[in-house]
């Protein structure tokens, strides 16, 4: 079992619930984040029925952190690498 960092899963009795983890910040994904659920749904849907996923605080996801991706001052993100790697799989 992954150690998560990110999010909390919970599992019992057939249910699994996955709570997104990062309330400062409105639960918004990181590159960590987008793993440890990518892991955490495999293992949850090993035995659970049904995966309930939520978040931690005020809000479910802000989406993408836009922080996440260090870059050189004055030098734009490139979100598109971000989705391919990260949102599409």
């Amino acid at each position: 079992r992954m150690a998560y960092e990110t999010i909390i899963l919970e599992q019992a009795q057939g249910v699994a619930q996955i709570t997104l983890n990062r309330p400062d910040r409105l639960n918004s994904f990181t590159a960590a984040m987008h793993e440890e659920l990518r892991s955490a749904l495999d293992e949850a849907a090993a035995d659970a029925r049904v995966i309930v996923l939520t978040g931690a605080g005020r809000g479910f996801c802000a989406g993408q952190d836009l922080n996440d991706r260090a870059v050189a001052p004055g030098q734009a993100v490139d979100l598109g690498e971000t989705v391919e790697q990260c949102w599409n799989p």
